[in-house]
């Protein structure tokens, strides 16, 4: 589904504040995701059984 809207969006920001906002927001994104994945805790061998 996101990447059935992802160029509509891309699109939109790039006709409301030009080409490089596309690239910031998708640094901006990939930056977020990996943040978020550091923050989730791992899992110890005792719950992976």
């Amino acid at each position: 589904l996101c990447a059935a809207i992802a160029p509509a969006i891309g699109g939109m920001l790039a006709d409301a504040w030009g080409l490089q906002a596309v690239f910031q927001f998708l640094a901006g994104t990939i930056i977020a995701g990996n943040v978020f994945l550091l923050l989730i805790p791992a899992r110890s061998a005792a719950h992976a059984a």
